[in-house]
């Protein structure tokens, strides 16, 4: 899909630009420049009569790559023959890109070069031999290369390693003073009668009888002004420190743009299907909002919140987004945890840096500028949210913040949103991507160690509640197409729905989920007891005692500062399930949950 570009990502491009054309304009009618134009003139007129001159059409992205490793490609041999070293290659830049999210420009003459050398390669360099599989694997190399923009913004980098921003820029910066088509076309007219040649990706020129003009070639050399000499591409480590920039690949000013099917939870199962889960998590990030999923324990709100940033992270998903990172939230979470803080410099600890956080290490900087990797924060109440999230609280409302820290070099730390940042990153500067997005899950079990939410905090999210299911037990009816439908979902699991096990572990959930409104387990607890029925060695001896070890360590954990607890237990002890096992579950419940039932 075509992504529109807004009006911060061209105003980034325009200040460049200009700032380069400043630095530009006083050398720009240079001696050096009209010595340009005269060395090249100077040679195609002494060698007139021994060389050929050449036009050579490409999109202006394509002509990124041939500046900065100064060559040109063919893709037929039979016009690679007929180019020898010593020709000139005058260069046509056409109105259309290679890569759509390119802008359109304007058609002209960017400059000239001299053959120097001519091979073959098998790798590619192009934008079309990554994207379009085309391939131009005849080279021709030039040295000298002149053009009539600015050679210097061409950064010695992988055309796919450069983000859409930094491509755009460099075009723009290929065609300042360029000569447009018209001009050139005039020219060619006044001369021999016919218009500049554009078919195709080479030609010769040729007047009006069809034979081979070398005076309409020299004369649009002689208008190219200003002409700058193509260097090799300076990356010195002084220039970088003295610009303190980096550049990311990724496009933090876009907004997500997504279609999340239903397969991507494939692997759970909902008795009611999982389309109304995926449609509310796509509105709720394509509408900004990060996520938390809520409900009991057990029914899959973790591994929903996983598959989801998978699929963010992954080839069909948001090409901005590149990993997601799950960590669990505790009560001595703060923001040293999460945005950061000052940390013994490794080695002999004598100064203090700072080292970012769990969340800032999610944005991209200059030290790492293309990572945008989703937060997965399992159990997120379990945090005391103002004091783990602090200044956080601005920035998830799209503000600006600056740290009270600072980098070695005095530089204060900031967290900028993306219309507030560019793609030309620093070092104290993290910048929140329009896609980033927090995917939180937490239980609704009111227990003592969880902390309550402000409303300031939870208006940031959407939450999105994961139920569970109405239980059928075996003896009730669609019992079989209930429970089957999660055994055949359940990797590793052996059962058949008319399975002794399966039938009093449905009984167990469903008594557990009965007694008490709001405190129920999900179906993950319920494969766990299965798995841990089905690998134990005594199972078929003795089932009754099997199934009670499963309940205890899989059950009772859930119902530790349960206020009604008592009820659960009780449904459960009452049960069947267990009515073969010697030592009541009742006495187990005292011992582990302090809970008094009469016998």
């Amino acid at each position: 899909m075509l992504k529109t570009r807004n009006y911060v990502f061209y105003m980034n491009i325009i200040i460049e630009l200009y700032e380069n054309y400043i630095e530009r304009k006083d050398i720009m009618y240079s001696q050096e420049n009209k010595n340009n134009v005269k060395s090249l003139l100077s040679y195609a007129e002494e060698n007139k009569d021994k060389i050929n001159i050449f036009r050579v059409t490409g999109p202006v992205d394509h002509w990124i790559t041939a500046v900065r490793r100064k060559v040109w490609g063919v893709n037929k041999e039979s016009s690679y023959s007929k180019i020898q070293k010593g020709d000139i290659l005058i260069f046509h830049s056409t109105k259309t890109t290679q890569d759509s999210k390119l802008s359109t420009k304007e058609s002209g003459i960017i400059g000239a070069g001299i053959v120097s050398k001519k091979e073959t390669k098998n790798k590619p360099w192009w934008w079309a031999e990554y994207e379009e599989e085309s391939q131009w694997k005849f080279i021709l190399h030039m040295d000298p290369m002149w053009i009539t923009g600015s050679p210097k913004v061409i950064s010695d980098v992988n055309i796919m390693d450069k983000s859409v921003m930094t491509r755009e820029k460099e075009t723009y910066a290929l065609l300042e003073n360029f000569m447009p088509m018209e001009k050139a076309s005039e020219i060619c007219e006044t001369i021999n009668d016919k218009t500049f040649p554009t078919m195709g990706s080479f030609s010769s020129f040729r007047d009006s009888e069809d034979k081979k003009d070398k005076e309409a070639p020299l004369e649009i050399i002689r208008n190219l002004e200003p002409l700058s000499k193509v260097s090799d591409i300076d990356q010195s480590e002084d220039i970088r420190q003295k610009k303190e920039k980096y550049e990311t690949k990724i496009s933090p000013d876009e907004k997500l743009d997504i279609e999340i099917g239903e397969g991507i939870l494939d692997h759970l199962h909902f008795p009611g299907g999982s389309e109304k889960i995926v449609d509310q998590v796509e509105s709720a990030l394509m509408s900004g909002q990060n996520i938390i999923f809520t409900g009991p324990p057990g029914t899959g709100k973790t591994e929903i919140a996983r598959k989801v940033s998978e699929f963010l992270a992954g080839e069909t998903g948001d090409e901005n987004i590149t990993n997601y990172k799950l960590t669990t939230a505790t009560s001595d979470w703060s923001t040293f945890d999460t945005v950061g803080g000052y940390m013994p410099e490794s080695g002999d600890g004598s100064r203090l840096v700072f080292n970012p956080g769990t969340v800032l290490k999610r944005f991209p900087n200059g030290e790492n500028p293309d990572r945008n990797e989703l937060l997965v924060i399992d159990e997120i109440n379990r945090a005391d949210i103002d004091k783990a999230f602090g200044q956080l609280f601005t920035v998830l409302s799209g503000q600006e913040v600056s740290l009270p820290f600072e980098t070695e070099k005095g530089d204060e730390i900031e967290i900028v949103p993306a219309d507030e940042g560019t793609q030309i990153l620093k070092n104290n500067r993290y910048v929140v991507p329009e896609s980033w997005r927090i995917l939180a899950t937490m239980n609704t079990y009111d227990k003592t160690s969880l902390y309550e939410m402000s409303y300031a905090f939870m208006r940031r999210f959407s939450f999105i509640r994961i139920d569970c299911p109405e239980i059928k037990g075996p003896d009730q009816e669609g019992y079989e197409e209930f429970i089957d439908g999660y055994l055949n979902v359940w990797r590793n699991i052996d059962f058949e729905p008319e399975d002794e096990a399966v039938k009093r572990t449905v009984e167990v959930w469903k008594n557990t989920n009965s007694p008490v409104d709001g405190r129920d387990i999900g179906p993950s607890i319920v494969r766990d007891i299965l798995k841990y029925v089905e690998n134990h060695p005594k199972a078929n001896e003795n089932l009754g005692r099997v199934m009670k070890e499963a309940v205890v360590s899989y059950i009772f954990p859930q119902l530790e500062g349960v206020p009604d607890r008592k009820k659960i237990i009780v449904s459960i002890a009452e049960s069947k399930v267990f009515e073969d096992v010697e030592e009541p579950l009742k006495q187990t419940a005292r011992e582990m949950l302090q809970v008094e039932l009469d016998e």
